[in-house]
């Protein structure tokens, strides 16, 4: 039981980043990001390529992984009695999510002139 319960706080504190916290981030930023837990192909078509890219990919997709992966780290080591990763894996759980959110958000982006005009 501790298991299911280890992997779904991980995965709730990563779909909170994602849906939560990164579009805090933005609109601090003054960047008008949508809230929403559904219709992610979407809901922020309207911003241009580079926001889009930063903000959906790398902060959206790169950071919520590495979030789930470093917490489900700490986790299994806490409540499981798994033997902690060393820095460098702890290292990759960081940044080749990161990495892949960047490829994420610079396929997914929005093409140059096709964002629509304001969120809907």
């Amino acid at each position: 039981m501790k298991f299911v319960l280890v992997y779904l706080c991980a995965i709730a504190a990563a779909t909170l980043w994602i849906d939560l916290f990164v579009p805090l981030i933005a609109n601090l930023f003054g960047i008008r990001y949508k809230f929403a837990f559904w219709r992610y192909d979407r809901r922020n078509q309207h911003l241009p390529r580079r926001q889009y890219f930063w903000f959906v990919g790398v902060l959206g997709a790169g950071g919520g992984l590495s979030v789930l992966f470093l917490l489900l780290d700490f986790l299994e080591w806490r409540f499981l009695g798994e033997k902690l990763k060393g820095p460098k894996f702890m290292a990759a759980d960081l940044l080749i999510p990161l990495i892949v959110g960047a490829i994420y958000g610079s396929r997914s982006a929005p093409k140059e002139g096709t964002a629509t005009e304001g969120p809907r």
